[in-house]
């Protein structure tokens, strides 16, 4: 029979685990919304393009029909930095979240509690939670 001594996560570790990716996927949505400003101060800071140029960087030239890379429809660079770069960043690793941690993943891990291990921790609104499920 095997045994191990060391740690053993306990279902509500896992529960709580799904909390805080919920908590870092909303961090992540408000500051896709609300920190770019800052974002785009400081790359203007860090760009070292010649002083002739108002904003210090460019956006690319775009036509009506492009078709061997992105046509990104934007009035000025700040508009179209938060387009082309801000949001592709952004978004890619949130998708990824959303996909792999989702809410019928939290709800089908709630079946950890009825390991005999886990048990103790079995309360009624898990027992809702998993009734439901």
């Amino acid at each position: 029979m095997w045994v191990c001594d060391g740690y053993h996560p306990q279902a509500s570790d896992i529960i709580k685990a799904f909390e805080l990716v919920d908590d870092v996927k909303s961090s992540v949505k408000e500051a896709r919304e609300n920190d770019y400003d800052a974002v785009y101060k400081k790359a203007l800071q860090m760009s070292d393009i010649r002083g002739s140029e108002s904003d210090g960087l460019q956006m690319p030239h775009t036509c009506g029909r492009q078709t061997q890379q992105s046509n990104v429809p934007a009035d000025n660079t700040h508009q179209y930095f938060r387009r082309a770069i801000l949001y592709p960043f952004v978004d890619s690793p949130s998708q990824q979240l959303e996909l792999r941690l989702n809410t019928v993943t939290e709800q089908a891990l709630r079946v950890l509690y009825l390991l005999p291990g886990n048990i103790h921790e079995l309360i009624n609104d898990n027992i809702d939670a998993l009734f439901m499920f």
